[in-house]
């Protein structure tokens, strides 16, 4: 069973085009999957949860999904984007991410990424 870490931006992605995240990881890895995030990902969705835009909606989305999927929530000091390249890198995760900057570190240090690809469905990058 492959673990992957998910991002904020990967999950609100989501929510904004529409796309079910669960359905199209399922068909991406038949084999099964555990998610992972860590706890700036979960700080950062609770501080956007209380907006009243649609940045809030989708954060609150997001955090719902993870909680349904049962993700594990890993604490760490580390900013969101250092913990996933270190955890990712470290134990042999996936990270699902559509952030640039942080899927050239990934690739740098070896680690696949699944992203959103044309808005309508995952795909590993």
């Amino acid at each position: 069973m492959q673990t992957l870490v998910v991002d904020a931006n990967f999950l609100m992605s989501a929510y904004k085009f529409k796309v079910n995240a669960i359905a199209e990881l399922n068909e991406l890895l038949p084999g099964g999957y555990t998610l992972v995030t860590g706890g700036p990902v979960i700080k950062e969705l609770e501080g956007l949860k209380k907006s009243k835009s649609p940045s809030g909606r989708g954060a609150s989305f997001a955090l719902e999904m993870l909680r349904k999927e049962g993700a594990e929530v890993i604490s760490t000091s580390k900013s969101a984007d250092d913990w996933i390249v270190d955890y990712c890198s470290s134990a042999g995760a996936i990270a699902c991410t559509n952030d640039a900057a942080l899927r050239r570190r990934l690739r740098e240090k070896g680690v696949r990424s699944i992203v959103l690809l044309g808005r309508s469905r995952l795909a590993f990058a």
